[in-house]
């Protein structure tokens, strides 16, 4: 990921993101302001470090990659956002048919998102069993896609209508309500849709949820 295309704000933005799940808001600011003096204006290679340097700091080895793959994949989605936004100011407001192939863009990206933040939420030992029950019934509703692989996954958003994103995000959350109970369901899907609609404000999510 070349995430040098990213301002200060916006990178800080996604590593906060990323954190959030485990660190302590008390702690998170000074770890913030920590990164953004050492290794703000560094390429994003030395993010392994950082990443490094915390775990120790706060006794999470255990969850040393969980944290990097999450910070990353935050980077990720607000580079693709930029990108994204950069394309469509190019665009000539006459072409009509470019805007609306962009907004799909954004939609595709919204989904990705709400799917991989799912995922990323399910305890680890409990994974097997949720793509079991999650791909059954996907299947059940004739989808071919196996959300265990998520190269299948973001590679066959392409090959099937934006009008059945919010199937697959239903059936997730049925799936979550039966592991963890409708509170935390409803918790987490409330924060992903607030975070939607501050990331992507083009996305009418009631195509998603």
């Amino acid at each position: 990921m070349s995430n040098e295309v990213l301002t200060l704000v916006q990178k800080r933005q996604a590593i906060e993101q990323g954190l959030r799940p485990f660190l302590d808001h008390s702690i998170l600011g000074s770890v913030l302001e920590y990164w953004e003096n050492k290794y703000g204006n560094l390429p994003s290679f030395v993010l392994n470090r950082f990443i490094h340097e915390i775990c120790d700091a706060y006794e999470l080895k255990d969850y040393r990659k969980d944290m990097l793959k999450k910070v990353l994949n935050e980077l990720s989605l607000i580079e693709r956002q930029v990108i994204l936004d950069v394309n469509t100011e190019s665009l000539p407001a006459s072409n009509q048919q470019e805007l609306e192939k962009t907004d799909s863009s954004h939609i595709t990206i919204a989904f990705i998102y709400f799917v991989e933040q799912v995922i990323q939420s399910v305890n680890a030992p409990d994974l097997t069993d949720f793509y079991a029950e999650v791909n059954k019934k996907l299947s059940e509703l004739g989808f071919k896609i196996d959300l265990q692989k998520q190269a299948i996954l973001l590679r066959d958003t392409q090959f099937f209508p934006v009008e059945r994103y919010a199937q697959i995000i239903t059936v997730l959350y049925e799936q979550y309500c039966v592991f963890y109970g409708p509170y935390k369901a409803d918790h987490l899907y409330a924060r992903m849709k607030e975070h939607i609609k501050n990331q992507y404000p083009k996305v009418d999510l009631h195509l998603l949820v």
